[in-house]
């Protein structure tokens, strides 16, 4: 089994997603799995810890230390080349429509409180 790991907020200062990730490094690695995570970085960048390799894709910055990917044609590349059998998505799900075409399963999870989240747009109630 190969999972790809696609999420923005993956860095040094980063939380949850982070912690979450580096704890499935470990698991895949003890299951005899492999993992694929896309990350986005200063430049592109490819490495391999224990049975996971690791995508830092060209991106812009944002606020608090994170970034968001340049050109979402970038993971596509990866998708194609790492042939993954699943895709989960981390904290983001825009860009999903324009990776469902791939024909990989997808899994997201949006890690929030998307209801208080959405208290916060100006929607009658």
């Amino acid at each position: 089994m190969k999972i790809m790991d696609i999420t923005p907020y993956y860095h040094s200062y980063s939380g949850g997603i982070r912690t979450y990730i580096d704890k499935k490094v470990e698991w895949v690695f003890e299951m005899e799995w492999e993992q694929v995570v896309v990350v986005p970085g200063k430049v592109y960048k490819k490495y391999q810890v224990k049975r996971t390799t690791f995508y830092e894709l060209p991106s812009f910055p944002l606020i608090g230390g994170y970034r968001f990917f340049k050109s979402l044609e970038d993971i596509k590349e990866v998708i194609r080349f790492e042939k993954p059998d699943l895709l989960e998505f981390s904290g983001t799900y825009l860009p999903i429509p324009f990776f469902k075409k791939e024909g990989v399963p997808i899994s997201v999870f949006y890690h929030s409180d998307a209801k208080r989240e959405l208290s916060l747009f100006p929607v009658p109630k």
